[in-house]
């Protein structure tokens, strides 16, 4: 949903440049001279700077120009990346992962026996009362 395959090959494709630049510069001893130190700090900062706004750019660009169409977006992809749409996705595989044979009250249960919840909740707490 958010692209963190592209994200990730972006991020490594940067820190890669970031690391053969200074090998480089530093190897042929640029480092010595003051162009070198200079050029690696202008690289670096360029090379940050643009993973900076990799980042955060696409947020920014989009909060400003197409607020109501991303706010959409967004909604709609936390809503289908969700924990309730993963584990309606699963099944009962998460009962099998995690070694639970009893059946747990889930937020959609929950949600919807809310009044039966709230007076089971009551008796256990009279009963622990008594």
């Amino acid at each position: 949903a958010f692209n963190e395959f592209r994200l990730a090959l972006a991020t490594l494709l940067i820190f890669t440049s970031i690391l053969v630049a200074n090998i480089v510069i530093s190897c042929i001893g640029g480092t010595v001279h003051s162009w070198g130190r200079i050029l690696l700090a202008v690289l670096n900062t360029a090379f940050f700077n643009s993973y900076f706004w990799l980042i955060l750019g696409p947020p920014i660009y989009s909060h400003i120009f197409n607020r109501e169409k991303t706010l959409r977006t967004f909604l709609d992809d936390m809503h289908h990346d969700g924990l309730m749409a993963q584990q309606n996705s699963l099944g009962n595989a998460h009962k099998h992962l995690y070694g639970v044979d009893e059946p747990t009250d889930t937020y959609v249960q929950a949600s919807g026996e809310s009044g039966k919840m709230l007076s089971t909740h009551e008796n256990e707490y009279e009963q622990r009362i008594l």
